[in-house]
């Protein structure tokens, strides 16, 4: 079985995804057994990282959610991942800052983009390395001698396609199981 954990959030910060909630959602996935292969746990992280999740060998990361609604992302945040907040009904307006939008969550949402696109982009990340010959990394694209810039692109591209083709085979079943708006 899974191990899910969970840190305190942080200050201004809580956790719209709790333990149940993972168990739940990775059930939905086809193929869990495998996929779940050299995964050791699921951390509900704090914010300390100031990013929506992470990946290490064995451990995928979902960050705590700021406390108050709305939430100010980049514009090229908000823009590279328009499809998901609309499918979301995420609604969204300029911020003051010209290169920031503001995005009312509710907390079903806020659960369901970190769900449904955060873990399955952590989990890219970590399929992506258990599927190469070494495992000791993530190297779609380009080799990971090192990690220059080149090499987290394509990790990151990797990953995020990942997350999104899976997205989309799972959204119905996530509908039936949770409770989205």
């Amino acid at each position: 079985m899974l191990v899910v954990f969970r840190e305190r959030p942080g200050r201004g910060h809580r956790h719209v995804v709790r333990q149940r909630d993972v168990h739940a959602f990775v059930s939905l996935l086809p193929g869990w057994g495998t996929l779940a292969r050299g995964l050791d746990a699921v951390l509900l992280a704090g914010n300390e990282r100031g990013c929506d999740g992470w990946h290490v060998p064995g451990l995928v990361a979902l960050c705590a959610w700021e406390a108050w609604s709305p939430v100010v992302r980049e514009r090229t945040y908000v823009d590279d991942h328009a499809d998901i907040l609309d499918r979301l009904c995420v609604a969204r307006e300029p911020a003051t800052d010209p290169d920031s939008m503001l995005c009312h969550f509710s907390e079903n949402q806020a659960r369901a983009f970190l769900l449904l696109h955060v873990l399955l982009h952590e989990l890219g990340h970590h399929h992506d390395r258990m599927t190469t010959r070494r495992r000791l990394c993530a190297e779609r694209g380009e080799a990971c001698a090192t990690f220059g810039s080149a090499c987290l692109v394509s990790h990151e591209a990797f990953a995020e396609a990942w997350a999104r083709e899976n997205e989309a085979f799972v959204w119905e079943r996530y509908t039936r199981t949770f409770e989205v708006f």
